[in-house]
């Protein structure tokens, strides 16, 4: 493999200060290009996760030394970046005669012309002790995208382009977290108890336990007998979220999910085997493959290798009764054998 690339001269520098770095995180947070500062709640990671796994279980062809740096945790690394933030850009690098693609924590991109071929990337590599800034031309980085847009020089991840719904998601599970994360225990009222000094670090500190509280009658010193029975009752104090938030938490989740491209019915408790089969069946046709043709559209150039292929068949397998009764159906209907077998993934496409 020939790039012209790695004749250039390589500008390096290395971040010496955490002032430095600190202003770069800064910075790429505020643009949308840092992969740090993402945070997620639970059917952001779930979603994410199945993205990932998804393109890690892909099997790459041809096996040649450029398309052995598409590696499983490679390929994790760039669906959960196309979701987390719809882009994910690489170095591409050689170390000790083996191509590498080296992930980037946040770049700019510069040029003057709408062929991206003549843009200059400015990458951000980490290191466990510093920051390496690196200014590479656009053949020497892989720059994936989601979906299409006006600037391809930049994209946005499918929560990003759906941002209310994901702000509602995060201000649900804020509240709920705000709720459930408050003191827990029993309070117990005892007459004459010296003082309520402490009262409020004690609630604080109760995590299940009980303690004692003054009585109100015995305060006012009319004895226990005129203190009302359910004086002397524990009384609970926790948690009491309103019925309506569990119900909003999974309506929004749902909403999430079909933004993100994931059916609900993988992320649901509720659902049967047959459910999660066609959740299954419908991520894989609407998402998985439809991404993976851009994202090898961006691989074939820059790794120069045009009959490069990512493969889903082994996640596929899970489809195969449905499929093979397709095939069946199309047979009785009189369509052709070879072309029922292509149709239905079963065999090689002409």
């Amino acid at each position: 493999m020939n790039w012209k690339f790695w004749d250039r001269k390589l500008e390096t520098r290395q971040a010496q200060s955490y002032s430095d770095a600190a202003l770069q995180l800064l910075q790429s947070m505020v643009e949308g290009t840092d992969l740090q500062g993402t945070s997620k709640t639970g059917v952001e990671e779930a979603c994410a996760g199945l993205w990932a796994r998804a393109f890690a279980s892909a099997e790459v062809t041809p096996a040649t030394p450029a398309t052995a740096a598409l590696t499983p945790a490679v390929l994790a690394q760039i669906g959960r970046n196309l979701f987390d933030c719809g882009e994910s850009v690489f170095e591409i690098e050689i170390r000790q005669g083996a191509v590498v693609l080296t992930p980037a924590d946040s770049w700019d991109v510069e040029g003057t012309s709408t062929d991206p071929l003549s843009w200059t990337y400015r990458l951000v590599l980490s290191a466990p002790s510093a920051q390496i800034t690196r200014r590479r031309g656009a053949d020497a980085v892989v720059h994936l995208r989601y979906g299409v847009s006006t600037k391809p020089w930049q994209s946005e991840g499918p929560l990003q382009k759906s941002k209310t719904t994901r702000q509602l998601n995060a201000n649900v599970e804020k509240r709920l977290a705000d709720e459930t994360g408050g003191p827990v225990g029993n309070l117990i009222s005892v007459p004459d108890v010296s003082g309520t000094q402490g009262l409020q670090a004690d609630i604080s500190a109760l995590r299940g336990k009980g303690i004692l509280v003054p009585s109100t009658a015995g305060a006012w010193d009319q004895g226990s007998n005129s203190a009302p029975r359910q004086d002397w009752l524990p009384q609970r104090l926790g948690a009491n979220p309103p019925a309506v938030m569990p119900i909003l938490r999974q309506g929004v989740g749902d909403h999430m999910a079909a933004a993100a491209g994931v059916p609900g019915a993988l992320l649901s408790s509720q659902v049967d085997g047959t459910g999660r089969r066609e959740g299954w069946r419908q991520f894989l046709h609407s998402l998985v493959v439809p991404v993976s043709e851009i994202v090898l559209e961006e691989l074939r150039l820059k790794l120069e290798t045009p009959d490069l292929k990512l493969s889903f068949d082994s996640l596929f397998a899970s489809d195969v009764q449905g499929r093979a009764r397709s095939l069946g159906s199309l047979v009785q209907a009189g369509v052709d054998l070879d072309h029922a077998l292509q149709v239905t993934g079963f065999g090689e496409a002409a």
